[in-house]
C-alpha cells in the first residue's frame, strides 16, 4: 500500500492536540505497533494480514473499523 502522505495530516493534529512533535507521534505509534505485534494477539494479526502493519496501514484499519461499528 502506498500512501503518499494521506495521513499525515492525521499525525500532525495529534501531535498539536497532545503539545509534541510529530516525530514523538510516529515513535509512539511504532512502539505501539510493536508491542501489539509481538504479543501475537490473535486479533490484531487477523485484522493486519499477519504482518507488523506500517503508522499508515494501522491508521487505515483502525479507521475502516471505526466507521463500521458507527454505522
Amino acid at each position: 500500500m502506498k500512501f503518499d502522505g494521506k495521513y499525515d495530516k492525521v499525525i500532525q493534529e495529534i501531535a498539536e492536540e497532545e503539545g509534541i512533535t510529530v516525530q514523538d507521534v510516529r515513535i509512539y505509534m511504532e512502539e505501539a505497533i510493536e508491542k501489539a505485534y509481538s504479543a501475537n494477539n490473535p486479533s490484531f494479526m487477523k485484522m493486519f494480514g499477519y504482518k507488523k502493519p506500517t503508522i499508515e496501514e494501522f491508521i487505515e484499519i483502525v479507521t475502516m473499523n471505526l466507521q463500521k461499528s458507527r454505522s
